[in-house]
């Protein structure tokens, strides 16, 4: 989530399916929705150290190999504490539904970074912003009375190379500058050569999810983007990768939007995910070099708020 700069490679080619799709002068009508696809590729910096992570940069930028508006089925209901829907635990290698009243210290680390961490971002993250209670991990970005932002976020102690990593989450509110997050990181190397893969990041309260992957090669920095349109995501939503060999899938509400394989590597990059193991984040910035800054209506206080953080499958 830091800002670089962005190095355009090459022609962008755009194929809007749907309504129809361009193909020079032809215009093809379809009734299947297609994918969007984004490959960018930026210079990279090896002096950023791990955690530090990527941002997804505006979508304008970079190597456009296709785009899509994706209808999503109805949005699940915003239930209180008292509704939540019961997950039998049986199958997963590891799941927490915070039901007690402090973070789960085997499962979790609440980390502090300074305001400027990651660049543009206006907040500081505090372990003061994380708590539980309600059944809920609760990460709130709040200003203080000099208008200064504080936000929290939280990595995991567990780690796993393959499986199913899906959250469940809402946002209590949210406004512009807002950028809520559920993603993965390796344990291993610099960014962006240990390959990091976002579960979920919204920018602004936009009714648009986004799953993408970062990488490094010869080239520099690279990533490759799937997105999803029409969630409100002031709702309950369940958000899923799927990370196998060679190939991670995207998925909401059980409803998979997106797919990438290591054939699908852009020129020059190399494809990280197979080298590393995959630790878990999850964290509530303000501003970025992605969704801008705050302004004066943004809403303070506001509140990510995580049901469960599974791993299916991991190994």
């Amino acid at each position: 989530m830091f800002g670089r700069r962005v190095i355009l490679i090459g022609v962008i080619v755009i194929s809007i399916v749907g309504a129809g799709s361009i193909t020079g002068l032809q215009i093809v009508r379809r009734h299947k929705p297609a994918v969007r696809e984004i490959i960018k590729t930026t210079s990279m910096n090896t002096a950023k150290p791990e955690p530090d992570r990527a941002s997804t940069e505006l979508p304008h930028q970079g190597v456009v190999q296709g785009a899509q508006i994706v209808s999503h089925p109805a949005q699940s209901s915003n239930p209180s504490p008292a509704q939540k829907p019961p997950v039998s635990t049986a199958s997963y290698t590891m799941m927490d539904q915070f039901n007690g009243t402090t973070l789960d210290t085997n499962l979790w680390e609440a980390m502090t970074y300074p305001a400027g961490y990651r660049p543009k971002e206006e907040q500081d993250y505090r372990p003061s912003q994380v708590s539980v209670g309600g059944g809920y991990l609760r990460i709130t970005a709040s200003r203080d009375q000099n208008g200064a932002w504080h936000s929290g976020e939280v990595h995991s102690k567990w780690n796993y190379a393959y499986g199913e990593f899906e959250v469940r989450m809402a946002m209590s509110i949210s406004g512009p500058g807002v950028w809520p997050a559920a993603w993965l990181m390796g344990t291993s190397d610099l960014w962006p050569n240990n390959g990091e893969i976002d579960i979920m990041e919204n920018i602004n309260g936009a009714p648009t999810v986004y799953g993408t992957i970062h990488g490094g090669g010869t080239n520099g920095h690279w990533y490759l983007q799937r997105l999803t349109n029409g969630i409100d995501v002031t709702k309950f939503h369940t958000y899923k990768i799927v990370k196998e060999a060679g190939y991670l899938s995207w998925w909401v509400d059980g409803v998979k939007y997106g797919e990438w394989q290591q054939s699908q590597t852009p020129a020059g990059g190399i494809w990280p995910f197979e080298n590393h193991r995959y630790f878990g984040l999850l964290n509530l910035a303000v501003g970025g070099s992605w969704p801008g800054p705050s302004n004066t209506t943004t809403p303070s206080p506001l509140t990510m708020l995580v049901d469960y953080f599974s791993v299916k499958n991991g190994r």
